[in-house]
């Protein structure tokens, strides 16, 4: 029976066998690992930190975690940990010494909701949102004046009332790589495509521009979608003029193989891999995925399951 005192924030790891915890005493932050079932096994990663520790995170086998540390006195510095429990090494980000990582960003938890902190497969890669540390401000309406006249530019892709309301592409989360073991920092998103998904195990990424096709009167414009290969830095098209809603937006498979998407009705899988696009429904699913939607796969990517407005289907 083990007791843990002063214990603020914790995470089960995926496989249930371990516990990462942070422990809060004297105004000092601790971060330790307990492997359950052993004596005596708790061992302490960080110890009596001033700064705030927060945001367990753990590779989905359990293998390793990580976590951020958020000064106290000065919010925007902010240190990224990165745990593995092989070979027990802590391996730290340090955004003002890091080569690459661009110094008006910094890590944020409202980052974090939108690419949230990932471990790669092969433990090599760990991927986060960084933001902007500070935001341009948005458009404000012309308010006290007495001309109800507003000139518009042409070309602009959003009309003046959305401007209004959206974050500018500049101010968006990057998605962003950290190699620990090479030390390598690498922006995956950017202004030009700022909305970014993992794909192929943390190998390849998908990004998009939301305003490709703006303006239109969808209310989800459609979107040219890209793959790009983090290892290369190869960039190839995926999908052109692609609706945006949420069923028909690409959607990487949990194994990492393939891409799925649903385009006027039908349903298709991309092979990473081979680089082909294949329909997998019938006549019979295609009359019905007008209300239809991925419901997921098997085990392994090895067969993909599909729902209409009544049944179930597996393809």
């Amino acid at each position: 029976k083990e007791k843990i005192k002063g214990a603020i924030s914790f995470q089960m790891s995926p496989c249930g066998k371990k516990l990462v915890y942070v422990t809060k005493s004297d105004s000092l932050y601790s971060v330790g690992l307990l492997e359950l079932g052993k004596p005596n096994g708790i061992s302490w990663i960080v110890e009596r930190s001033v700064d705030d520790l927060k945001t367990l995170t753990w590779e989905k086998q359990g293998r390793a975690f990580s976590f951020i540390s958020k000064n106290t006195v000065f919010s925007r510095k902010s240190l990224l940990f990165y745990y593995r429990i092989d070979n027990h090494s802590l391996y730290t980000l340090e955004p003002e010494k890091q080569m690459g990582f661009p110094r008006d960003r910094t890590l944020d938890n409202q980052s974090f909701v939108f690419h949230t902190i990932t471990i790669s497969d092969d433990l090599n890669s760990v991927f986060m949102g960084i933001g902007p540390i500070l935001k341009r401000a948005k458009l404000e309406p012309k308010t006290n004046q007495k001309s109800a006249v507003e000139i518009w530019n042409g070309n602009d892709k959003l009309l003046y009332p959305g401007q209004q309301l959206n974050d500018r592409f500049e101010d968006w989360p990057i998605l962003a790589r950290w190699s620990p073991l090479s030390g390598e920092f690498t922006q995956i998103s950017s202004a030009l495509l700022p909305d970014g998904m993992l794909a192929g195990n943390g190998q390849y990424a998908v990004l998009s521009n939301p305003e490709a096709y703006e303006p239109q009167f969808d209310r989800e414009g459609p979107r040219d979608y890209y793959l790009v290969n983090l290892l290369s830095g190869d960039k190839e098209i995926l999908l052109q003029n692609q609706p945006s809603n949420f069923l028909e937006v690409p959607k990487p498979s949990p194994g990492g193989k393939y891409i799925t998407y649903i385009r006027n009705n039908k349903f298709f899988i991309y092979n990473i891999l081979s680089k082909t696009h294949k329909e997998v429904t019938g006549y019979k699913i295609d009359k019905l995925l007008e209300k239809g939607h991925l419901v997921g796969w098997t085990l392994d990517d090895k067969e993909v399951i599909l729902a209409d407005q009544y049944d179930l289907w597996i393809a």
